[in-house]
C-alpha cells in the first residue's frame, strides 16, 4: 500500500504535522518521540474498525 502525504492536525501530541514519504518509511526516535501517535493516526484512516470506537480525550492535541 502506498501512502500519500499524511497530514496530522490536532491529534494527540501533534498540533500540525505533515509526512511526505518518498519510498519506504521507518519510524524511529527516542522514547516519547510520538512514534506510536503517527501509527495510531494511520490506523484511524486505514483500518475501518478503528473508527467504530469513540475518540478518546487523549486523541485531541492540547497545544
Amino acid at each position: 500500500m502506498r501512502i500519500a502525504p499524511l497530514e496530522i492536525t490536532r491529534f494527540r501530541g501533534f498540533e500540525s504535522f505533515t509526512l511526505v514519504p518518498r519510498e519506504h518509511v521507518v519510524v524511529v526516535g527516542e522514547p516519547r518521540a510520538r512514534r506510536s501517535d503517527i501509527i495510531a493516526a494511520l490506523r484511524r484512516v486505514l483500518e475501518p474498525r478503528s473508527v467504530i470506537s469513540r475518540p478518546s480525550e487523549w486523541d485531541v492535541s492540547d497545544r
